[in-house]
């Protein structure tokens, strides 16, 4: 179901409107479509695993209420936004049930020997209206867990894998994801208070820890039960949270992380829509960006005209000034990405293109409020511009050329800002 609030915002319809009027190239309009379809939906993050992994319950803690609680698993549950709490079971013959209220209520699935094929809730949390939540199980014979891991990746901007102890089996079926999916995904090793009792998490985490740091963004210990308790427990803040069981659980990292994940994705959605809109969409929207506002201090002491002709050697020397500065971002950035990628193999190529995107993008920001002071700064200005879009571009291809590429735009502008010799 298509977001109604994500769809009205006004980026997404001038993409669209962009796209209607057959405004951008052949070779972008695909790029264009995927882009506006993101856009006018939530993020779809789908927490998979072996039944019995605790994937339901990692849902009710990221949502802060019993949602699915014990209800009988299925081969897809879905948690969406709607404008009210709202269930509906698919069973296998196709027969469509509703329900008003949630699939944890035990009122919900009153027949014991109901097999649901699809459950989907839809709730009125603000939070699904940037993501969806989709619990998938992997069942079966290895096969037909393939089968249905190869859909979920298809489906999934966002993977959490379940699991308490992450087996050779298990390992076996994520290493037939795609690289560019396992960027992207999370191991969670729940249960993990019962490791804590029985005193073997932290040889656990030892050793699955190097496995995670290749095959995902990391390792996070859960005890899902004690992070929904933290939040509906009646903790000692005004928000009713019990933050040292929501710390101690796992959940706050988590939850912390998930969302930044959410955030960077859909910035990177909104910084590539925007760079479209700003080659190939309507005239207005071809206009160089808006300075920022200045503050009234630095509005009240600006150099008029008439000061700046009267003493062009402080221009000169503030342009120098910020050109140095500008530089030296550069070659910070520069060492910061080498650091990344030291012992890095394969090199750590997400390391490079958001490396070189943000250091170019902090020189942009450097020299957009004093471009009207020179030529050579507006010069350069257009050259940052030109640049952030071709390490846009760079970015979605990832791989080797075009990493290189990127780090010679960033050395191009810099050999452009530093004086003659």
């Amino acid at each position: 179901m298509i977001n109604d609030a994500a769809a009205m915002t006004p980026l997404a319809g001038q993409l669209s409107e962009t796209l209607h009027a057959g405004l951008l190239p052949r070779q972008y309009a695909d790029w264009g479509k995927r882009l506006l379809q993101r856009l006018q939906q939530p993020v779809q993050v789908v927490v998979i695993g072996l039944p019995g992994s605790g994937k339901s319950a990692l849902i009710d803690m990221l949502l802060g209420q019993p949602v699915l609680g014990q209800c009988p698993s299925a081969g897809m549950t879905e948690v969406r936004f709607g404008t009210s709490c709202r269930a509906e079971i698919e069973t296998a013959d196709g027969a469509i049930r509703h329900h008003e209220g949630r699939l944890s209520d035990p009122s919900t699935l009153t027949d014991p020997g109901l097999a649901a094929l699809r459950l989907r809730q839809e709730l009125p949390d603000p939070r699904l209206q940037g993501m969806s939540l989709t619990e998938i199980t992997l069942f079966g014979a290895p096969s037909r867990q393939s089968a249905i891991m190869t859909q979920a990746v298809s489906y999934a901007d966002i993977l959490l894998f379940c699991s308490t102890e992450f087996s050779a089996p298990e390992q076996a079926l994520w290493a037939g994801v795609p690289d560019e999916r396992k960027d992207h995904s999370f191991l969670v090793l729940t249960m993990a208070d019962r490791r804590i009792m029985r005193g073997t998490l932290e040889e656990t985490i030892t050793a699955l820890e190097p496995l995670a740091a290749q095959e995902f963004l990391g390792l996070y210990p859960l005890a899902a039960v004690q992070g929904l308790t933290a939040q509906v427990g009646g903790g000692a803040d005004q928000a009713g949270l019990d933050r040292q069981l929501w710390h101690s659980s796992g959940g706050k990292r988590l939850y912390d992380d998930l969302v930044h994940q959410i955030d960077q994705g859909r910035t990177s959605d909104l910084d590539q829509a925007e760079m479209l809109l700003r080659q190939f969409g309507p005239p207005d929207r071809r206009k160089a960006a808006p300075q920022p506002p200045r503050a009234a201090a630095e509005v009240a002491t600006r150099p008029t005209a008439a000061t700046a002709a009267a003493s062009p050697m402080q221009t000169q020397i503030n342009e120098q000034d910020l050109l140095a500065e500008a530089c030296a971002m550069i070659r910070e950035q520069a060492e910061r990405m080498l650091a990344g990628c030291e012992g890095a193999e394969p090199p750590d190529l997400a390391c490079v293109f958001d490396g070189a995107l943000n250091s170019l993008r902090q020189v942009l920001h450097s020299l957009e409020p004093h471009a009207a002071q020179s030529p050579r700064l507006r010069a350069l200005k257009d050259a940052a511009q030109d640049g952030e879009e071709v390490l846009m571009l760079c970015q979605l291809e990832q791989n080797e050329e075009a990493a290189i590429d990127a780090v010679t735009v960033l050395m191009q502008l810099r050999r452009e800002m530093s004086p003659p010799a």
